[in-house]
């Protein structure tokens, strides 16, 4: 169903919990907590239109929003500064996304946002269509566009962040586009989520490779499951789809699946060693 009202304001402070991570006491007996503030939500909403008489509408949202870009927010999972048109058709069976981001530094010890620009820039387009060929089952394609511009930024410990203090340790940028195809639901008896992504784009100076190198990597991930009364049989796959890479298998699960950072903290690091490959002669 569509919105009820024409526009809506909405705002979020962290709670105090997560307001104080890296809170302790010092063997003296000290008290080092962190005090932090930010904003981590605070958007603004216009419903544009309706689109039909079945609640179809299209919507404009503004604002420090949170967005994840496929089922199980692979590339981008974040709450960020952005400006997305979002809405759906045809009796809510399509739904879509376009969406620009400009992203927020993350405080050192909480991962909150800060109120300084990052110096990188997000494109996301996306489009969801229910009962894809097989009733109970969602398919999406997904367009992003990375553009991670020269910067460099140290934490509050003083360590530096960004680039990544790896081999040459040099400003660079990242230019990387993402396809993605995913889909979730169940086929007859067979419940089923799988995703697939190609990147290409070019690394300005690779830290490790000494000069401007150009990405191309893949990633694939496959859950299959069956009920069975109060049980659920389950198998995962998740891995690379380039062999080549295999190094890197588990390192990028961890930084893509289990974590919720901006585009270019979880995926700068695994960007840099996929480059590697295209680095090498």
């Amino acid at each position: 169903m569509g919105p009820t009202r024409p526009w809506r304001l909405q705002s979020q402070l962290p709670r105090g919990g997560r307001a104080q991570c890296g809170e302790s006491e010092s063997a003296t007996g000290h008290h080092t907590g962190k005090g932090i503030f930010a904003l981590q939500e605070a958007f603004g909403e216009i419903h544009l239109r309706d689109l039909s008489s079945n609640y179809d509408f299209i919507s404009l949202r503004a604002g420090i929003q949170p967005f994840v870009s496929d089922f199980r927010g692979f590339i981008f999972n974040d709450t960020n500064l952005g400006v997305r048109i979002f809405g759906n058709y045809d009796n809510n069976r399509w739904q879509y996304n376009i969406a620009a981001f400009d992203m927020l530094e993350k405080d050192t010890y909480s991962d909150l946002n800060e109120f300084s620009r990052r110096q990188q820039q997000i494109l996301v387009a996306n489009v969801f269509r229910q009962d894809l060929i097989w009733k109970g089952y969602t398919g999406e394609l997904t367009f992003l566009a990375n553009f991670d511009d020269t910067s460099r930024h140290y934490d509050k410990n003083g360590f530096i962040t960004r680039p990544a203090p790896i081999g040459t340790v040099a400003d660079h940028y990242v230019q990387a586009y993402y396809l993605g195809w995913t889909g979730d639901g169940h086929i007859g008896w067979l419940n089923i989520d799988h995703a697939f992504y190609q990147v290409f784009g070019e690394d300005g100076l690779n830290g490790i490779a000494g000069r401007r190198v150009q990405i191309s990597a893949q990633m694939a991930a496959l859950e299959l499951s069956v009920d069975k009364d109060w049980l659920r049989h389950k198998l995962s796959i998740f891995t690379p789809a380039a062999i080549t890479i295999r190094p890197t298998r588990w390192l990028l699960g961890s930084i893509l699946c289990s974590t919720g950072h901006s585009l270019s903290e979880a995926l700068q690091f695994f960007l840099t060693r996929v480059s590697i490959l295209a680095a090498q002669p």
